[in-house]
């Protein structure tokens, strides 16, 4: 099924229990969605489908709860996200892939209980996987990639998990936190060319476990202006930078780590 050149190409209100299998559907309105579901449209399907906007979001969750969307595709080819989801909670991205032009591949914003799980998220000038102002959301075997900004980003977020996924920037960071809380980076990693590979800022109370975090010109792990953090098993790498590096940060505990830097102190 091929839905084109209407406002919204699908458009759920307030419909639940609802299952969207092999379409394929596209807007070029400045102000529509490839696929939206919105205000309690919840319980619905997206399977082996597509959304796409040549100037808004390919997909997206507005207040609406508890739907799945597995191998399935958003685009937008302007500042618009691959998918967004906002203020929405228990829904389930699976074996997607995101992709923006200079917005995020996959945005999460004011969500919880959400899961992100074997999918790519994918901008050239914004993030590849962002959450902002979120809680209880988890990010599985899955991959943020950046050309020039973050590879995976939480700001002023909580009680999350980032696991067995990838964090790829060219010139930004590969994972960043930003005024995170109770955040787990569990067997993952963050990786920069010209930026950090993984970077906290303000910060605290959040765990890195058998992760690495590499840099090719800058800090492998940085920690800035955080606290109450830990590091295990896990290994900072930069080849021109430091690997490991701790500013204004307190009463944080590594322990079974790693640190190698070919041009720079650990």
């Amino acid at each position: 099924c091929v839905i084109s050149n209407f406002q919204h190409g699908i458009y759920y209100d307030t419909a639940d229990n609802g299952t969207m299998q092999n379409t394929s559907s596209s807007t070029t309105h400045s102000s529509g969605y490839g696929i939206y579901l919105y205000n309690g449209a919840n319980y619905n399907t997206i399977a082996n489908s597509t959304g796409t906007s040549t100037s808004n979001i390919g997909i997206y969750i507005y207040s609406s709860s508890n739907n799945t969307i597995t191998n399935s595709t958003g685009t937008s080819a302007s500042s618009g996200h691959g998918i967004s989801i906002y203020n929405s909670a228990n829904n389930t991205i699976a074996n997607f892939t995101g992709t923006s032009t200079s917005g995020a591949g996959i945005y999460v914003i004011v969500s919880s209980s959400n899961t992100i799980a074997s999918s790519t998220g994918t901008s050239s000038s914004n993030s590849g996987i962002l959450l902002i102002s979120t809680s209880s959301n988890n990010i599985v075997k899955s991959n943020g990639t950046s050309t020039s900004s973050l590879g995976i980003y939480l700001a002023t977020s909580s009680n999350s998990k980032v696991a067995n996924s990838t964090g790829t920037s060219t010139s930004g960071q590969g994972i960043y936190l930003q005024e995170s809380s109770n955040i787990t980076i569990a067997n993952s990693t963050g990786t920069s060319n010209s930026s950090y590979g993984i970077y906290f800022w303000a910060s605290s109370n959040n765990t890195i476990a058998n992760s690495t975090g590499a840099s090719t010109s800058n800090r492998g792990i940085f920690l800035s202006f955080s606290s109450n953090n830990t590091i295990a098993n896990s290994t900072g790498a930069s080849s021109s930078g430091n690997a490991m590096y701790l500013e204004n940060s307190s009463s944080s505990q590594i322990y079974n780590s790693t640190f190698r830097s070919s041009g720079g102190a650990s």
